[in-house]
């Protein structure tokens, strides 16, 4: 239960927005279970999933929903009557009416308004309801009164739970994550499409901050006004950034195992760090410490690792030659239907091409196109936060298929007694579409895209 409360679990990522699923948490943890790709207590990962399950075994002790306990022992009793907690937020007719009126903006400011993504995985994030309600919630947990019986539960509850590696740093109190500014400030914050709060805790001078805006990862009043409150942010230590080492570092709350390893390759899971204060370490504190020989970075939320230059060229190598394969499959198509239409026009002969190197070509193509538009839409649906098709099976039930078809369409060339009838430039031809093929089969096997049943 510690490693659920410290995210360090060790569950690869998981969607947030699961559109119209259901509120049964049994049923949507099972359909969702991510890979756990660390041992417990490892490795930190902001995880979605495990508050979601953390809140599961709550149902499980308690023989209550986790909606009905969180009113009983939340809500009510500090008549915070205007906050919903339900996917669809029907647990309360007042948040869910005033909820359509709400107006969200991305992090740059454009209007997307009302931003109606459900939260499937509610515990986690879907909490909903106005600044006067999270004030109450602040105010309790400042002064210590409501919410438990026994004091000694409150002193547990802020005692440190998770330190920094290598330091006594406070990073984690029991769920409520730590930043140092002028004093260790606890709290949390929350990031939907739209919308952006934070609940901040001075626990030695009784002082709270709560912030609602109506704006995706907004940064003003979030993250600067803070300081106004409770002194400069600090970030790593002198010792600490002399120690830093430049090069890719890749966030491991990510997928790190299965048919989604694809999303390591998006410029916000990795990207090179050229020195300490690159934007990606700027205002947030840090460490470095050593996991099984691999330089990682402890921030506030997940850790980084360091990836080897090797393994990042293999990557976007990799990535490049399944372009350059779908480019030559579109020009080859293309190359083909005018000449078809030019031969028509003209009436010119057709092809003295062997009609099965012909059917061979057309369909090799049409496979790596197929894979060109199955992988574009996965990368839609991996932006698109209310879309998590990037978990649905089919689609790399899909790739598995094309997969299979290529990888036969790879040798066929080399089986067939028609290749001996080629002219020189034919057979250029039939290898470039043989290696095209091999470069696509390549890319499922490496980034495991026909693992389905992993999903």
């Amino acid at each position: 239960m510690l490693d659920l409360m410290n995210h360090q679990a060790g569950f690869d990522d998981t969607p947030l927005y699961l559109k119209g699923d259901k509120s049964n948490l049994k049923e949507l943890l099972s359909d969702y279970q991510p890979i756990q790709s660390f041992e417990p207590g490892t490795t930190t990962i902001y995880s979605n999933y495990g508050t979601s399950l953390a809140a599961y075994i709550v149902e499980r002790i308690s023989g209550q929903t986790y909606v009905d306990y969180v009113h009983e022992h939340i809500f009510r009793p500090l008549d915070m009557d205007r906050t919903a907690i339900l996917p669809n937020l029907s647990d309360n007719a007042y948040v869910q009416k005033k909820r359509k009126e709400d107006k969200g903006y991305t992090s740059e400011g454009e209007l997307i308004g009302d931003a109606p993504y459900e939260v499937g995985l509610y515990p986690a994030g879907r909490a909903t309801g106005t600044l006067d309600d999270l004030q109450k919630f602040a105010q309790a947990l400042l002064s210590h009164r409501t919410l438990f019986n026994r004091p000694e539960t409150w002193t547990t509850l802020y005692t440190t739970s998770l330190t920094y590696p290598g330091t006594d740093t406070v990073r984690n109190a029991h769920g409520f994550w730590a930043n140092e500014y002028g004093v260790t400030v606890l709290g949390h914050g929350g990031n939907t499409n739209g919308f952006s709060s934070y609940l901040r805790l001075d626990l030695k001078k009784g002082v709270g901050q709560v912030i609602m805006t109506n704006q995706f990862n907004e940064q003003i009043y979030n993250y600067q006004m803070p300081e106004l409150i409770f002194g400069k942010l600090q970030t790593a230590s002198a010792e600490t950034k002399k120690e830093f080492e430049p090069g890719y570092y890749r966030v491991l709350r990510n997928y790190n195992q299965g048919p989604a390893t694809w999303t390591q390759l998006l410029p916000n899971v990795t990207f090179e760090l050229k020195d300490s204060s690159s934007e990606q370490l700027d205002g947030t504190f840090w460490t470095l410490y050593k996991y099984k020989g691999k330089t990682r970075i402890a921030t506030s939320v997940s850790d980084l690792e360091k990836v080897p230059d090797w393994e990042i060229w293999t990557q976007y190598g990799l990535a490049a030659l399944a372009g350059l394969s779908v480019l030559y499959a579109l020009g080859s198509l293309l190359v083909r239907l005018l000449l078809g239409l030019y031969r028509l026009i003209l009436g010119k002969k057709k092809s003295s091409q062997a009609r099965a190197l012909k059917i061979w070509q057309i369909l090799t193509a049409a496979g790596i196109t197929a894979f060109a538009g199955n992988f574009l839409l996965l990368l839609q649906s991996a932006m698109d936060a209310s879309d998590y098709s990037v978990v649905s099976q089919w689609r790399y039930m899909v790739f598995a298929g094309l997969g299979l078809l290529l990888a036969g369409c790879a040798i066929y060339p080399f089986l067939t007694k028609a290749k001996s009838q080629l002219s020189r430039s034919g057979k250029v031809l039939t290898v470039l579409t043989s290696l095209s093929a091999l470069a696509i089969v390549v890319n499922i096997l490496y980034w495991s895209l026909y693992q389905w049943w992993v999903v």
